[in-house]
Formats: C-alpha cells, structure tokens, sequence
C-alpha cells in the first residue's frame, strides 16, 4: 500500500496470456544538506565459486547499466535485455545459472 503522505503512484496494465507491467513512481523531497558518508572498510571485490551468469531484465538502459556495473566487477557474466520477449530469448541462448 503506497500512502499518501510519501507522495506517488502505483499502476498496473495487465493483458491475459501476454503479462504484467507493474510501476512505482515516487516523488521523494531532494535532499538539501547531505551528509557524506562514512569510508567502508570491507569493500565487496568479488565472491568464490563458480563463476555465474546473471541475467537483467528491465525496460530502463539506466536501470540495466547500473546493474552491469556493479555486477560485472565481482566476476559475473551479465547478459541484458529490455523485454520480456528479449529475456525469454536471452535465456534460451545464454542459460544464465
């Protein structure tokens, strides 16, 4: 439930047998003094284990790009796409694990 005090919108468009597109939109205040953050000391630098590959999904480039970015670094194999058609094929192809 999105309240009105935190200002935004919830919305759905749905069409049988073809899918679901859920977006959230928040109007959130622009912070006038932030503060800066404390340094970390335990930078994540990547994980063990076999490597894997990931598989993003979202309609946004930025959204997808901010996601490669941090991802790939850590040792992922990132495979992208920007429909549900275009991940469904994605999979097929790559068979992210």
């Amino acid at each position: 439930m999105l309240t009105e005090t935190m200002g935004g919108e919830i919305t759905l468009r749905s069409t049988p047998r073809k899918g679901s597109t859920f977006r959230i939109r928040l109007f959130l205040p622009e912070v006038a003094n932030p503060r800066a953050l404390p340094a970390v000391h335990d930078r994540v630098i990547g994980y063990l284990g076999p490597r894997r590959a990931i598989l993003i999904a979202d309609d946004e480039p930025m959204h997808r790009d901010l996601l490669a970015e941090l991802l790939a670094p850590l040792g992922f194999a990132v495979v992208a796409a920007a429909t549900g058609t275009e991940c469904l094929a994605r999979a097929e192809e790559q068979a992210p694990i």
